[in-house]
């Protein structure tokens, strides 16, 4: 339609000023028509590449798969925490604010990588219970400033796929009260 109007004027054909007002309105909207398309597509393709972000976990360099994992429970277990148990003192919180830390038990790498590292939270009453994947570790507590826990720690264990590995941890702090003689 509108090479024939471009046709009519360059021939000498003449159309009125209201047939050639609604050509031009046509001819604009068809470019600006072009322009959103173009501003949809641009769009639709952020849109689709926002998704595709928001869908993988950019947090984890390491891929483990769901069928390598095994299940790590257990308890651990401080005291005594007071010389005459049970305690007259209020101790507060013994366990919760420590952690297991399982570290790979990798023979070939002797380096403190902590990308290897797993951290497993305690609950108020030291246990806990955790998804791991497969695989051969050393276990220790964090933070562990008692005497019993360089004898206790670190334990080797190993983490079998789809199975329940069970790990109770006993510390003794070494507290005692003083032996009077008779």
């Amino acid at each position: 339609m509108l090479n024939t109007f471009r046709m009519e004027v360059r021939s000498g054909n003449f159309l009125s000023r209201d047939t050639v007002s609604i050509y031009k309105m046509i001819e604009k909207n068809a470019r600006e028509g072009r322009i959103l398309g173009i501003k949809l597509t641009l769009f639709f393709a952020g849109l689709l590449l926002l998704a595709i972000a928001a869908c993988s976990s950019g947090d984890s360099d390491t891929v483990v798969s769901a069928g390598k994992m095994g299940t790590l429970t257990g308890s651990v277990g401080i005291g005594p925490l007071c010389p005459v148990e049970p305690c007259d003192v209020e101790i507060g919180d013994t366990y919760s604010s420590r952690q297991l830390v399982l570290r790979r038990d990798d023979s070939r790498d002797d380096s403190r990588d902590d990308s290897r590292e797993i951290r497993v939270a305690l609950d108020r009453e030291g246990g806990f219970l955790a998804e791991v994947p497969a695989g051969a570790y050393q276990v220790i507590l964090d933070p562990c400033e008692h005497l019993g826990c360089s004898g206790s720690l670190p334990i080797a264990i190993e983490i079998i796929e789809g199975e329940t590995y069970t790990l109770d941890i006993d510390i003794d702090t070494g507290i005692r009260s003083p032996v009077r003689p008779p």
